[in-house]
Order: C-alpha cells, then structure tokens, then sequence
C-alpha cells in the first residue's frame, strides 16, 4: 500500500501499546500509533503524521469500547502530559506496565527472561515521589502545571492526582 495520507479516515482494530501507552493498529499493513485506544478496541482513526514505515492517528470515534476503559478521574487528562494511562482500568495498567518490562528485556536487553507478575500500589493516586512542575505564561499571568505532549506549552494543573499534597502545594 502508499504511505497514508494525511486527514484521511479509517476504520482500525486496536492490536496492542508503544512503550507510552499509545495504542497501536494497522492500516494497510502500516503501523498506526493512537494515542488513548486501548487493545481490543475498534476506532475511526485520523491520521494527523503519515510516514513511510509508522504514521500517528488521532481517534475519532471509538467504535467499541474496551472494557478496561475508564473515566479518568483527572480534568486535565489529555490536554497534560504528565500521566499516559488514566484512560485504563488499573489492573490493565498494570498488565500494560508488566508488558513494557518484558519488552524491555527481550529488546533492548536481549534476554529471554519475562516477569509473570506485578505488584500493584496500595492506591492509585498521590503516589509520585518525584514532581517536575513547569513554569510558564507572563508576570502579569503565571501558569503553573505540565507541558502538553509534544510541545512546550504549559497546561496550568492545580492539583496533580498523582503528586503528593505537598508537591501541589509548593507549586
């Protein structure tokens, strides 16, 4: 098949995860990555970069929901760069994190060695114990909070569900 094109639509099954939780399928052969599809999920994808071996798409509509999706609990999901798998029940994070592990060991490590499972977290919130805020807006008009995926621009977050109350508050 040519390259895709780009703005064109297509109808995709969601077969699997980038080691940042995008959502991966394939489109005539070509591999599209979607950020927030999950596995086992049907979408109308957009591509937004059309390359000669892997484009981008962004979802358009989710056809058929997986049933590890999830609201995400924070109102800055999507627009912050700051956490990738909001979208997903906690168990599928944990599979998908699991996922990541073994990848990174087959891969780059070149080891035929696997983890069968994973500890979970007392709680899925107020975790990190590391907090990068970023600064940005005028003196006028300063914006605390996380850079939007892919760029520099600052998504102004007041309370991050993942730091600690105390790294919240010295932002």
């Amino acid at each position: 098949m040519d390259v895709l094109r780009k703005n064109e639509i297509y109808e995709a099954d969601i077969t699997g995860f980038t080691s940042d939780a995008l959502g991966v399928c394939h489109i005539g052969g070509q591999a599209v990555f979607v950020r927030g599809a999950l596995p086992g999920e049907r979408w109308r994808v957009r591509i937004v970069k059309a390359g000669r071996s892997v484009s981008y798409g962004r979802g358009e509509e989710c056809l058929s929901p997986s049933p590890d999706r999830i609201a995400p609990a924070c109102p800055a999901y999507g627009r912050c760069g700051g956490c990738a798998a909001m979208h997903m029940s906690y168990a599928r994070e944990l599979e998908f994190k699991r996922g990541k592990v073994n990848d990174a060991f087959r891969r780059i490590g070149g080891l035929e060695l696997s983890v069968d499972g994973i500890i979970g977290a007392g709680t899925t919130e107020r975790y990190r114990n590391k907090a990068i805020f970023a600064v940005g807006g005028s003196a006028a008009e300063p914006v605390c909070g996380f850079f939007r995926t892919g760029s520099h621009d600052v998504v102004p977050v007041n309370d991050c569900l993942l730091q600690s109350s105390e790294a919240n508050a010295c932002a």
